[in-house]
C-alpha cells in the first residue's frame, strides 16, 4: 500500500521564490526601489528589515578630514546659515639635512618619504576584496603605488589594497629622494 505524498510539497517551490525574492529586497536596492514603484505593501511591511547603509570611503588619505553630507538638519538642530570651512593648519616643510642623505636617515625622518613610488618592473601584489584576499595582481612596470614603510634596503608598498615588500632597485625611490649610496 503506497502512502500519498503530503499536498503541501505543491507550495515548495512558490515558497522559496518568495524567500528568494525577500531577501533579494533586502540587499539590493535596485531592486528595492523598482519593487516599492510597482508594490506599495512592500514598502510598509518589508522596509523595517532593510539594514542601513554602509559607507566606505575610497581613496581618503590616513588622517584627511573626511567630509560629510547632511541632506538635511535635523529638527533639533539649527538650521545652518552659513558654512566656513576649516582649513589645516600649514604643514612645516621638512628641514634638509646637512651632509648627503644616507637610506638609515632617510628610512628615519618620514617627512623625506615620498607618498608614492613608481615601479620599474612588474611586481605580484595579494589582490584583496573587502579586507581578505582573493587571489593576486600583477602591478605593471610603471605603476604608482603608496610607499607605507622603508626596512632593510626594502620598501613595504600598498597596490589596490594589497601590500608587498619590494626592492628599493625596482622602484623610482632614489631618483626622488637623492640618497646617496653610504
Amino acid at each position: 500500500m503506497r502512502k500519498s505524498p503530503n499536498k503541501l510539497w505543491a507550495f515548495g517551490p512558490f515558497i522559496s521564490i518568495f524567500l528568494i525574492a525577500v531577501a533579494y529586497y533586502l540587499k539590493v536596492p535596485a531592486f528595492r526601489d523598482a519593487v516599492n514603484t510597482r508594490i506599495p505593501w512592500a514598502k510598509e511591511h518589508l522596509s523595517r528589515f532593510v539594514p542601513p547603509p554602509v559607507v566606505v570611503m575610497v581613496g581618503v588619505p590616513h588622517g584627511a578630514p573626511i567630509p560629510l553630507a547632511t541632506a538635511e538638519p535635523l529638527p533639533s538642530q539649527p538650521a545652518v546659515a552659513e558654512v566656513v570651512p576649516q582649513t589645516p593648519p600649514p604643514i612645516p616643510s621638512p628641514k634638509a639635512p646637512d651632509g648627503p642623505l644616507t637610506l638609515q636617515g632617510f628610512a628615519a625622518n618620514r617627512s623625506l618619504w615620498p607618498k608614492t613610488v613608481k615601479l620599474r618592473c612588474a611586481i605580484e601584489f595579494p589582490a584583496v576584496l573587502n579586507g581578505k584576499v582573493i587571489g593576486k595582481i600583477k602591478a605593471p612596470a610603471g605603476a604608482e603605488t603608496r610607499l607605507v614603510i622603508v626596512k632593510d634596503q626594502q620598501l613595504g608598498l600598498e597596490f589596490r589594497g594589497g601590500g608587498a615588500w619590494v626592492p628599493i632597485s625596482e622602484t623610482d625611490l632614489m631618483e626622488k629622494a637623492k640618497i646617496s649610496s653610504r
